[in-house]
């Protein structure tokens, strides 16, 4: 199946607010299982000063909102694929397209930053090494080997959003905030830098729905 929105268009989304346990249990599961930023997160963000929420569009399945780690919370969509025969199956399949949220993301953070120049978003990279090269080698900051992107309110765009999504985000983990930093000398992250990204916090975003949608905690 190929993933997407289907289409060009931007859905509105409707905002449900998350029960706190049920919740707080899943992103504390991906949040064991990331790298620094993650596991600091974990311990030294007091998550009752904030609430957790999720973005999804009106034909969502309500009924699957608390099953984060599986897909279908978005009926997939036939955009006209010819059946297929299946051979194990022994009958015709018709491929669909698994929506996700990752456009209406890309507008969401965009807007989020939008609010204070100070504002910054850092996208976690829990696959790659400081070693490994790419075309955002501009954007990236390290915590000795590990891999961060950086977007501030002056370099922040869809296009550029949307390209760092693609190169971070994992099924099985992303992990992103929007925070109040000061420069980054030499794009090195340092203990105490992270610690003030975490005390000035604004917004955790959390991967779920196996790719297809987010989990959201603001600070209140």
């Amino acid at each position: 199946m190929e993933h997407g929105n289907g289409n060009n268009m931007i859905r509105d989304l409707r905002k449900y607010t998350l029960d706190f346990k049920i919740t707080y249990d899943y992103i504390s599961s991906i949040l064991k299982d990331g790298n620094t930023l993650s596991s600091t997160l974990l311990k030294k963000i007091d998550f009752n000063r904030g609430s957790f929420f999720t973005l999804l569009p009106k034909e969502a399945k309500i009924s699957r909102i608390y099953q984060f780690s599986y897909g279908g919370i978005i009926p997939p969509k036939d955009v006209g694929y010819k059946p297929q025969y299946v051979k194990n199956l022994q009958k015709k399949f018709t491929p669909l397209y698994v929506q996700t949220l990752r456009e209406e993301l890309v507008h969401f953070i965009n807007s989020f930053l939008s609010k204070n120049k100070n504002f910054v978003c850092i996208f976690e990279d829990v696959i790659k090494t400081s070693s490994d090269k790419d075309l955002l080698d501009e954007y990236k900051i390290f915590y000795e080997n590990e891999v961060y992107y950086l977007i501030d309110y002056f370099h922040k765009t869809n296009e550029l959003i949307s390209k760092i999504l693609h190169e971070c985000e994992e099924v099985w983990h992303f992990v992103s905030i929007v925070t109040e930093a000061k420069s980054i000398v030499d794009k090195k992250l340092t203990v105490n830098i992270i610690k003030q990204m975490i005390q000035n916090i604004k917004l955790i975003i959390i991967g779920a729905y196996d790719g297809e949608g987010y989990l959201f905690w603001e600070k209140q």
